[in-house]
């Protein structure tokens, strides 16, 4: 039964797992260690513009904090405040899709385009 499934599991398309306007290119690969290396080199570009991202959203909100008669550096401090609600949101909701995996060789894949995907929305609505 355990090879069943596991033999069910290998033959999911991988486009399940990829996120438009990221890693096509993995979706090729013929290992699903390859596909997550793969993926984990994408990552690893995403990141640092999120954080970017972030920055710049933290920034803006200092410079409201500037103009507006509140109290001081309240939206910078809700801006710092909704990167780290969102970086737990992030590894709640990655692990919960990771453990659907559980055991199986397509885990680390999940846990890793949950990220990205997560990530990329999330530079999306920090755009000014």
């Amino acid at each position: 039964m355990k090879i069943l499934i596991i033999l069910c599991l290998a033959l999911i398309p991988f486009q399940a797992f990829a996120h438009e306007g990221h890693a096509e290119d993995c979706q090729a690969a013929s290992t699903t260690a390859s596909m997550f290396s793969c993926y984990n080199d994408v990552f690893k570009t995403l990141k640092p513009a999120w954080d970017v991202a972030e920055k710049n959203a933290a920034q803006a909100a200092l410079g409201l904090d500037q103009v507006q008669s509140t109290d001081k550096n309240s939206n910078h401090n809700l801006a710092i405040d909704s990167r780290a609600k969102f970086e737990d949101y992030m590894k709640v909701e990655c692990a919960r899709q990771k453990n659907q995996y559980a055991g199986g060789t397509l885990a680390p894949l999940a846990d890793i385009t949950c990220r990205m995907s997560l990530m990329q929305h999330r530079i999306e609505m920090l755009k000014p």
